[in-house]
């Protein structure tokens, strides 16, 4: 399927991830894995090296210490550069003859199978589950995608991870509204007409619809303090669980 390099076609979730990580190498952008556990980021890896080892070895490149159904050196991603330097280069996953193998787009791998990855990806070993995406190339854009395929709590954990300084935007049926970051941490949000943590609490509630993220050059007001953005969450969800629960 071919994108148009104005707006890019998404299934997942596109990174710019030159904002995120400064590098000499001549291909200057690389691709994210997002790294899923139960169905939640856990940790983002910029793909900026040529080999990439995943496995339960604490020496792995992702190590999966605590997953006792991915062996030791489990599976590779590998970078082939392109043969001049304003080419970006390709992936591919390859399977290191695991135990319980590697599964692509639920597809298991052949051992030593080379396989070439395109963005929104996903494959699993063991209990994890990675997403491959791939980056933004212009403006100030650094994340954008569709709520059906990654939660409102996976993108803030992302905004976190890397540390941006940008607004959140969702648009969707259920409303549309924005959430404001300094440096990774929530900072204030506006949901129909309220502000600060009234607006978050129903913002957290979006499901649906489409978001962008998009990198500010200046920091926003504090309407929120926030000292962690997952405890803000989770705190404000089972708020919103017990007031349910009391109406009924």
């Amino acid at each position: 399927m071919s994108e148009s390099p104005d707006v890019p076609t998404i299934k997942t979730a596109q990174l710019d991830v030159e904002a995120a990580r400064q590098s000499t190498s001549s291909i200057g952008q690389f691709a994210t894995l997002l790294v899923l556990e139960s169905g939640h980021v856990k940790r983002t890896h910029i793909l900026d090296e040529s080999l990439v080892v995943i496995g339960r070895s604490p020496t792995a490149t992702i190590p999966l210490s605590s997953d006792a159904v991915a062996s030791r050196e489990h599976a590779q991603v590998v970078l082939d550069l392109g043969p001049s330097e304003s080419d970006h280069g390709q992936y591919f996953l390859v399977d290191l003859g695991s135990t319980n193998g590697t599964f692509l787009n639920g597809r298991r791998l052949r051992p030593q199978e080379r396989c070439l990855l395109s963005d929104g990806d996903r494959f699993a070993i063991g209990s994890h589950t990675f997403v491959f995406v791939l980056p933004l190339r212009s403006g100030s854009k650094f994340l954008t995608g569709d709520l059906s395929r990654i939660s409102i709590f996976d993108v803030i954990q992302v905004i976190e991870a890397n540390r941006l300084t940008a607004s959140l935007t969702v648009r969707g049926a259920q409303g549309q509204g924005w959430l404001g970051f300094n440096e990774g941490l929530i900072a204030d949000c506006e949901v129909s007409g309220l502000r600060g943590l009234a607006a978050f609490r129903k913002f957290v509630t979006f499901t649906e619809g489409f978001f962008d993220v998009e990198r500010s050059a200046s920091p926003f007001p504090v309407m929120i303090t926030a000292t962690s953005n997952t405890s803000l969450t989770l705190n404000t969800l089972r708020e919103l669980d017990e007031a349910s629960a009391e109406l009924t």
